[in-house]
């Protein structure tokens, strides 16, 4: 298979202006995401992190302890079926 160049990348999946700009200024060799990320980067506060931490904990967590429930139980529920039909 043929490598392609990242501007040839860029102009057949439409990319907009910005990141063709980055992608045909860089050589072939050198990581795209490691040029971008630098000029957007913030300093970064403990306390924040621990707020957002617990507002995923708060939110995400029960949900997906019903997911495993859920799961749990159409697995018991399908064994059962099974074992009573048998």
């Amino acid at each position: 298979m043929r490598r392609q160049s990242l501007g040839a990348i860029s102009r057949s999946i439409c990319l907009p202006e910005y990141l063709t700009h980055w992608l045909t200024s860089l050589p072939a060799e050198k990581d795209v995401a490691s040029s971008i990320v630098p000029e957007y980067a913030q300093s970064w506060d403990p306390a924040v992190e621990k707020r957002l931490v617990r507002k995923i904990d708060m939110i995400l967590m029960p949900f997906m302890w019903i997911g495993y429930g859920l799961v749990y139980y159409d697995k018991v529920s399908q064994t059962l079926y099974v074992a009573v039909t048998c």
